[in-house]
């Protein structure tokens, strides 16, 4: 600006999410950001969860960013993407800004796989096959990754999720746990009637541990749904409703109102 006008500073609020490659060998700096709100940049694999600790509105993001494509700036995208189309019930586009050949990329990241294509000329086991020109052809293996390997795309849900798995994707999805032991069989009636809907469930019977024992271990496993009955509901064929992330229990759910809110929760995801 030119000598004696006024100087004008703006803030922009910016928000750390964690690091990728925290120091690329040329001694650059790599980070995830969010920009006032509306900018992401390099979605991480830990992006999501340390969104949510900071208590960012995830439909108010319009941009991402993405760098180059290594995992570290490059995994949190399909993940992201997810809890756009389920969560966050987005208004509007959302667009992506990224290196060349993004617009390629990003489907491929989004389909779960990729298929690199191995041939070597050289060595190996010099193995051939006659084709149907009637000569000599060295054959080329397909080798299908899905993230890498299966066991890094859980350990990329688990670190997303945190453990705490939305009730469609849970292994869990609901535990049954008795008062007494005269409340087991009404359990395991429960039990039953949610199985015959596809839920998956599990009964933890009185004679394993005490009540709150079992009700602190669902809590521990991250149980979507911990389901308690006592005398009550036996006589009324109710059950009483704890659900992850709330601390009072909802007491005397008819079970078919439970049943059929649990049905709608889990159709919108078959």
């Amino acid at each position: 600006m030119a000598a004696g006008e006024d100087t004008v500073t703006a803030s922009i609020p910016l928000l750390f999410l964690g690091t990728g490659n925290a120091f690329a060998q040329d001694g650059r700096y790599w980070g995830s950001f969010l920009i006032d709100g509306r900018v992401l940049m390099e979605p991480s694999p830990a992006v999501l969860p340390n969104l949510r600790k900071a208590g960012a509105d995830l439909a108010a993001i319009d941009i991402v960013f993405i760098s180059h494509f290594h995992a570290d700036h490059l995994f949190g995208w399909p993940f992201l993407l997810l809890e756009y189309l389920v969560g966050a019930r987005r208004q509007g586009d959302l667009w992506v800004v990224g290196p060349p050949g993004v617009a390629e990329r990003l489907p491929q990241l989004i389909a779960a796989g990729s298929y690199p294509q191995h041939s070597r000329e050289r060595g190996g086991f010099d193995l051939h096959y006659v084709g149907a020109d009637n000569e000599r052809h060295r054959p080329v293996m397909i080798h299908r990754a899905l993230f890498g390997s299966i066991e890094r795309f859980f350990a990329i849900l688990l670190e997303h999720y945190a453990g705490a798995f939305p009730t469609w994707l849970a292994p869990v999805q609901v535990t049954v746990l008795p008062v007494a032991d005269r409340h087991d069989a009404y359990a395991h009636e429960v039990a039953a009637a949610l199985r015959g809907n596809g839920v998956r469930v599990e009964v933890h019977d009185a004679s394993a541990d005490t009540l709150g024992a079992r009700v602190r271990r669902a809590k521990v496993e991250k149980v979507p749904h911990v389901l308690v009955v006592g005398d009550d509901d036996v006589r009324d064929r109710t059950v009483g409703v704890n659900r992850r992330g709330t601390e009072k229990p909802e007491r005397g759910v008819p079970l078919d109102r439970f049943a059929h809110e649990l049905d709608a929760e889990l159709a919108q995801h078959r």
